[in-house]
This record gives structure tokens, C-alpha cells and sequence, in this order.
């Protein structure tokens, strides 16, 4: 786990972005991608800065709580049986269950693991399975917000890196192309989001 400090440096070159649910800044100027009609990305925004043949973007979804893992995962027929196999504590939010589920690996069964051990580890694979594009570990991270997340990737090893950051009433899904680390630090640095 790291917790995001960002120093800044000598640079001067910024941009503002500020959308209905989230404030922050890019040390990458940045414009925003105008989408038409035939793909509307009504809760989705991307940034974009084409300099000396390189294209950096990010993209910048929006994800309400009901939309969430432990929603679609907790039925009336199932809730009992997830609360007994993962416990308490890890169906408290979204950013606790997937960190809790990302433990867990087939190549660890044995002919000897009990059939909850299976369970889990089928689960674990199927939320793994989400961010099969992404190169490297997997980063936990918290802001000095309060807010906490998790970098699916490296940037050594990807154009695109995933971020999720996670407040009690949002999720934010961050697609970096291009973005280095330091990049990525810094907007994740200034992020405030706007919950209504």
C-alpha cells in the first residue's frame, strides 16, 4: 500500500478539470474530447493532448453506488451464504470486497482446500478477469482526502493504466494512456470529488 504525496516540481504547465462530480488537475494541457450523439457518454469524459506525435488521454467515468460488486452480488437468496464465505468487513464497501477477493489465487488450491478456499478463488477470478489488460501489480493507495483506490498496472509495462478511487457514495474509473507515474500522482493528488 502507498500513500500518494505529490511534491511539485518546476513545472508551470497545468490544466484545470472540472466536471459536475470532480475537480482536479493535469500537468498535461489537456482538452476535452467532444463525443456525438450516435455514443453518448452521458456520466464519461475524456481529456485528451496531442503533442510531437504523442497522445496522452484520460478518461474520466463516473460510477454510482448502486452500480456497484456487492449490489449485484448480494441477492435475497445469496446474502446469507456471501456474508458466512467473505465475513463482514469486506462486503462494507466495494474498494473492501475487491481488495479482500484480489488475495486470492486458483494456483493456491491443493486437492486439500475446502470448498469455500474454491469459492473464493472462482470469485477472485472473475473480478481479476475485469483488469486482464493491465500489466504488472496491482497498487492500493489511500489520498489525503479520505479517499482510497487501487492502480491496476504499471507504467513501465502499459500504455493504459486503470485506477479506481473510491469515496462512500462514488466510484471513479481513471484510464490513463500514456500518463508516467509522476503524471499519474499528481491528478491523483488533486482530486476532490463533488458528492451530492
Amino acid at each position: 500500500m502507498r500513500k500518494i504525496e505529490y511534491h511539485r516540481q518546476s513545472s508551470d504547465v497545468s490544466t484545470d478539470i472540472s466536471l459536475s462530480f470532480m475537480l482536479s488537475k493535469s500537468l498535461i494541457p489537456l482538452e476535452i474530447y467532444k463525443s456525438n450523439n450516435k455514443f453518448p457518454l452521458t456520466n464519461s469524459k475524456m481529456f485528451f493532448s496531442e503533442k510531437n506525435d504523442i497522445y496522452k488521454s484520460v478518461n474520466i467515468r463516473k460510477v454510482v453506488v448502486d452500480s456497484n460488486y456487492i449490489k449485484q452480488l448480494l441477492t435475497e437468496e445469496n446474502s446469507e451464504e456471501l456474508k458466512s464465505l467473505v465475513g463482514i468487513k469486506p462486503l462494507s464497501s466495494d474498494f473492501e470486497l475487491i481488495k479482500f477477493m484480489l488475495k486470492f489465487e486458483i494456483d493456491d488450491l491443493s486437492f486439500f482446500s475446502s470448498l469455500d478456499d474454491f469459492k473464493l478463488a472462482m470469485m477472485s477470478k472473475i473480478i481479476k478477469s475485469t483488469f486482464i489488460p493491465f500489466n504488472g501489480n496491482i497498487f492500493e493507495f489511500k489520498l489525503d482526502k479520505g479517499y482510497q483506490g487501487l492502480q491496476f498496472g504499471e507504467t513501465d509495462l502499459n500504455k493504459h493504466i486503470r485506477v479506481n478511487v473510491y469515496s462512500e457514495k462514488m466510484l471513479l474509473e481513471l484510464t490513463f494512456n500514456e500518463y508516467t507515474q509522476q503524471e499519474i500522482d499528481f491528478f491523483l493528488s488533486q482530486i476532490k470529488l463533488i458528492e451530492q
